[in-house]
């Protein structure tokens, strides 16, 4: 297989991971987030996360260090350079 093709198979395990995951770490942080973040895209190393509520948007960005330091553990690599969260 060639170098592109590995990579493209690669950089989509590496989305699919990380989206996969970010419910477990959001979890892990707020107890009431469930169903008010959505992971929506991975994108050169920075994960996009919707958000319903502007005070967990802004809990999330105090906490940025600490989630990223939990979902690259999960990965086992590191992968997730920065979230950036919408409202």
């Amino acid at each position: 297989m060639g170098t592109a093709k590995r990579y493209k198979l690669e950089h989509a395990l590496q989305k699919h991971q990380v989206l996969s995951h970010w419910e477990e770490v959001i979890a892990a942080f707020f107890q009431d987030a469930t169903g008010q973040t959505k992971p929506l895209d991975f994108k050169n190393g920075t994960l996009t996360v919707a958000c319903l509520s502007k005070e967990l948007a802004y809990e999330i960005k105090l906490l940025t260090h600490r989630l990223l330091s939990a979902i690259n553990d999960l990965l086992g690599a590191f992968v997730v350079r920065a979230i950036r969260v919408e409202c």
